[in-house]
């Protein structure tokens, strides 16, 4: 009976060992599948660090464009007063070579819809 529990043994030690060795193996894909995600992540931050940055200049951009078009309203219904002024009978520097704005162009104040008018007339080129 003896002679026949040793060859009992050698077999799940050999079975024991392979499913070590397939153990071992598994792990070492395991070790390089988390090594893989770790990448990916480190990558995945510095897009976002870069997508973060970009936004912050796009909302400075969008400022600052908000402040020049606000100036460029302010000129602009600046410009139409003056201009209007003179169409009212105050004398001005204008000449009737150059074209001014209509009341009718203006919509609100500090922005211009339709076209310019000449006074008199087209001048020739």
């Amino acid at each position: 009976m003896a002679q026949r529990a040793f060859p009992w043994w050698g077999q799940r030690a050999a079975l024991v060992d392979e499913l070590v060795a397939e153990l071992a193996a598994a792990s070492q894909k395991q070790n390089q599948g988390i090594a893989q995600v770790n990448r990916a992540m480190v990558q995945m931050d510095k897009i976002t660090q870069g997508n973060a940055a970009s936004a912050e200049e796009t909302a400075s951009s969008a400022g600052e464009l908000n402040a020049q078009s606000h100036a460029l309203k302010t000129a602009v219904a600046s410009l139409l007063k003056l201009v209007q002024g003179g169409q009212s009978g105050h004398p001005t520097s204008a000449s009737p070579s150059q074209p001014v704005a209509s009341p009718a162009s203006v919509s609100s104040p500090g922005r211009v819809t339709g076209r310019l008018q000449w006074p008199r007339g087209r001048p020739a080129l």
